[in-house]
């Protein structure tokens, strides 16, 4: 899978799951999901 097709991905991810009250708090979870995908990915 070309990169820009899973960084498209991850922001239909990041804009449906970001929270309203800030994405401070959820930036961790984004951060680990993105070292989940690319560990898989290679």
């Amino acid at each position: 899978m070309p990169f820009n097709t899973s960084f498209a991905a991850i922001r239909r991810i990041w804009t449906c799951e970001s929270p309203p009250l800030g994405a401070r708090a959820w930036l961790p979870s984004a951060a680990i999901r993105f070292v989940l995908i690319f560990t898989v990915r290679s």
